[in-house]
């Protein structure tokens, strides 16, 4: 009974990766190695700050004015029809 209950228990369950195939390991391998999980990497950050400065220039640029520019329209827009309520009275 216990060899049927190995093998039923194969087949319902999958197989979990080792400790090297598994991506949130990364970390614990790196200290096993030598480093630390806390170490900076300097490519990543270099590499987040910039993307991020790119990101920040393009949206000034082109996202914000046009986000503002709709803010003014729906603000005239609410301005007028006040305005119209007042003088239908």
């Amino acid at each position: 009974m216990s060899n049927e209950l190995m093998q039923i228990s194969s087949l319902d369950f999958p197989s979990f990766p080792s400790r090297k195939e598994n991506p949130m390991m990364i970390p614990f391998i790196a200290s096993d190695a030598g480093g630390s999980p806390t170490d900076v990497q300097l490519l990543t950050l270099g590499t987040t700050i910039v993307v991020f400065i790119i990101f920040f220039v393009l949206a000034a640029k082109f996202v914000w004015p046009q986000i503002l520019k709709g803010l003014d329209e729906r603000d005239q827009k609410l301005r007028d029809d006040l305005d119209s309520a007042e003088e239908a009275r």
